[in-house]
């Protein structure tokens, strides 16, 4: 089987983490979790970075701190992983669903016209017109690691509607933008950023994710309801609702000398995107789903196509792909249609169902090499001459 996107460790990084086993720093004491905190802050291009056991859990943390509540809404893109709209309800907030791109991005001009016709300001408070709630914060997400376009308009925009700007950065590790030529890692323009280090992601501590930011009180408060809120050690006070989800050493010391080859990781990550994109140059009937926005240098962490077909696809080629023994998935089931999402305002959302439709991940892997990738290719190649 030809697996989607399995880990691989260094040698570098095993032969460190048994020493910090022995060490018996295996809990959330340990120098490797600043040593982690410290490289990405330089990576991301922050000030500061707090280390949690995943990105769900700082981006809990994250809302939290732009002011999430039930009184409030948070915007947020109809496609993403089911985690980034948990990670609302988490705070008692409201989802509000904006529709897509055909990058399967938000749609960055929709966006900025709900934001200018669709809202209203009072004494500096931005509100939603539609549900008459105040908007804490916009969420965007950088899906599949190709980073949002135009996303110095959407800070700008923010800035004036006295928005917080979080951006989901699960997946994007490594993707840039550049200007002035400088490079501009995702991360680097909302008011906090979200990093995970799931077994899947470019770069893995095992688990854990990592939120940084550039406002110390943000950062400070961060740290502090991340680790229980406690104000006294001795006694076990603790003066606020805190969370118990700081990261292990072991996992830290993983992220620590992991994140050391992501720069080999990316060379890795376009020579596969390449060689997809050669493969299907030719088929009409198939799409490779790249960014083609000028400045803006993604990590390719999964490859993905979409089958111009108005038949639903998907549990056909799920079938085909694992009888030719390469594993598949399809693009997230949009938000707004899961069972405990369907009671929040997704009128925005016109163009997500057509954009997803017939949309599978490919493998995309370290593991993967050339000849695999054109085996791949050419059994999708038959599934479709097979459909037709």
């Amino acid at each position: 089987m030809i697996y989607l996107h399995r880990p691989k460790l260094q040698k570098n990084t095993i032969i460190n983490c048994e020493k910090v086993l022995h060490s018996n720093w295996i809990s959330s004491g340990g120098n490797y979790i600043d040593k982690f905190e410290n490289k990405m802050s330089k990576i991301v291009g922050r000030k500061y970075a707090v280390s949690f056991s995943n990105c769900t859990s700082a981006l809990q943390i994250s809302l939290r701190l732009s002011g999430a509540n039930k009184n409030t809404d948070v915007l947020l893109p109809s496609t993403s992983f089911i985690a980034t709209a948990n990670s609302i309800l988490y705070n008692n907030s409201n989802p509000f669903f904006l529709d897509i791109a055909s990058d399967l991005n938000l749609d960055v001009q929709k966006a900025l016209n709900f934001l200018d016709k669709k809202t209203f300001q009072k004494k500096n408070i931005t509100y939603n017109k539609i549900t008459k709630r105040k908007i804490s914060s916009l969420l965007i997400v950088h899906v599949f690691g190709n980073p949002i376009n135009e996303i110095d308009k959407l800070k700008k925009k923010c800035k004036e509607k006295n928005i917080y700007l979080i951006e989901d950065c699960a997946e994007s590790l490594g993707s840039y933008y550049f200007k002035k030529n400088k490079k501009i890692h995702t991360g680097a323009h909302g008011d906090i950023s979200c990093f995970s280090f799931n077994g899947n992601k470019i770069v893995t501590a095992g688990s854990g994710g990592m939120l940084c930011t550039n406002n110390k009180t943000l950062y400070e408060k961060a740290k502090y309801l991340s680790s229980t809120a406690k104000d006294n050690n001795y006694d076990f006070t603790h003066n606020d609702l805190g969370y118990n989800y700081r990261l292990s050493n072991i996992n830290a010391c993983i992220g620590f000398y992991e994140l050391s080859n992501y720069k080999k990781i990316l060379k890795k990550k376009k020579l596969i995107h390449s060689i997809y994109k050669n493969e299907f140059k030719n088929e009409k009937n198939i799409e490779l789903i790249n960014i083609n926005y000028p400045r803006i240098s993604s990590n390719f962490w999964l490859n993905v196509i979409r089958i111009k077909k108005t038949k639903d696809l998907k549990k056909s080629f799920m079938k085909f792909s694992y009888e030719n023994f390469f594993e598949t998935r399809s693009v997230w089931k949009l938000l707004y249609l899961q069972k405990h999402l369907k009671n929040f305002n997704s009128q925005e959302c016109k163009k997500s169902k057509s954009f997803i439709k017939n949309c599978f991940c490919l493998p995309s892997g370290l593991d993967i090499n050339k000849k695999k990738i054109v085996k791949i290719s050419n059994n999708i190649k038959f599934f479709l001459r097979k459909i037709n």
